[in-house]
């Protein structure tokens, strides 16, 4: 939050906020679905830490394993 919106960053971290992620699929694909899920439901080692790397920092994701992995 403090990377990309420096001056709304104090205020913003004092309030309860939800990052959405939306996608649609370009083609369809029966085996990529999308699903939602309480992060209290969810293990840790159910996740993979994924970095995601821009021209002036890098942040990380944390997208679930594949059922298959």
């Amino acid at each position: 939050m403090r990377d990309i919106l420096p001056d709304q960053a104090e205020w913003q971290l004092t309030q309860r906020f939800a990052i959405v992620n939306l996608w649609r699929p370009i083609a369809p694909e029966p085996e990529s679905l999308l699903a939602l899920a309480d992060g209290r439901s969810v293990a840790p080692s159910d996740l993979v830490p994924t970095r995601l790397i821009y021209a002036d920092r890098i942040g990380v994701t944390l997208p679930p394993k594949s059922p298959r992995s």
